[in-house]
């Protein structure tokens, strides 16, 4: 006792100690026990606090809340490559975005895919189709076409063969109307009708081609030999339009093994297929 009083006189002024005694009419020795008290019991607070902090912290909760920020805007609707917005007609909610991996989009249908003509367009050496028809391609996009060999672009059209009975009865499962032989013609005349308009260097740059294999995709390629080239390849589905046709957009910088798988695959087409007379 004797040492904490020393201790209390060194850290308390005299006076101020000798105004305690009369204020509260206690001595000293009161004094320091009121004081050792005091400390005791706002360490047993601290240790009490640290133990609850460590115990609500350890299970997840947080002991300040943020505020929740309130906003008068609209959801974002989902951006695509081309920054283009893709708003559902029935207005419900749709994926938040089509990307499911670096390098690679999705697209449930048709109708979310970007406009071709931004793919097309983005061009600087070759364009590579593999497809049942490519009406889609064909005939909304023929003046993108014509420029692109106009300006020294090379295009390669891989189309299913028309003439071909097999397959043309192998093809009816998919119930889609470009199964149908005479579309199937018609997309292949338009093209050879094209290619008769452009001048003799022009006209070299277009290759059209038929294959008789039974068609699993359809893949339009930009650049292959490029670092930077694109392909989406859509999947075939029994039963439904090919508008309902999933596809996936394949970047090559980023996903250079899966980009080669589907380019083997294109290629593959392309040995067994034959030049198309018109």
């Amino acid at each position: 006792m004797g040492a904490l009083l020393e201790g209390l006189y060194f850290l308390v002024p005299t006076q101020t100690v000798s105004i305690l005694e009369k204020w509260f009419g206690v001595s000293d020795v009161t004094i320091v026990t009121w004081l050792m008290a005091g400390i005791a019991t706002t360490g047993a607070i601290m240790i009490a606090l640290v133990i609850a902090i460590t115990v609500w912290q350890h299970y997840g909760f947080q002991i300040v809340r943020k505020k929740a920020v309130k906003t008068t805007e609209p959801p974002s609707p989902r951006y695509v490559e081309s920054g283009t917005p893709i708003i559902p007609k029935n207005g419900e909610p749709i994926i938040l975005t089509s990307k499911l991996l670096a390098g690679i989009d999705f697209f449930p249908s048709r109708e979310d895919l970007p406009p071709l003509n931004t793919l097309l367009g983005s061009a600087k050496h070759s364009v590579d189709v593999l497809a049942l028809s490519a009406e889609a391609i064909i005939f909304p996009y023929r003046p993108i076409l014509t420029q692109l060999l106009r300006e020294g672009k090379h295009l390669r059209f891989i189309l299913s063969n028309p003439s071909s009975d097999e397959l043309t009865s192998k093809l009816s499962d998919f119930a889609s109307p470009v199964t149908n032989k005479k579309q199937r013609e018609v997309a292949l005349e338009a093209l050879g009708v094209m290619k008769t308009q452009l001048s003799g260097v022009e006209r070299g740059r277009l290759d059209i081609r038929t294959y008789d294999l039974l068609p699993i995709h359809n893949i339009v390629i930009i650049d292959s030999q490029s670092e930077n080239a694109v392909l989406n390849v859509e999947f075939f589905v029994y039963g439904d339009k090919p508008r309902s046709w999933l596809s996936l957009r394949i970047h090559k910088n980023q996903q250079p093994a899966l980009f080669k798988k589907y380019l083997d695959s294109y290629e593959f087409a392309h040995e067994r297929s034959k030049e198309w007379g018109g």
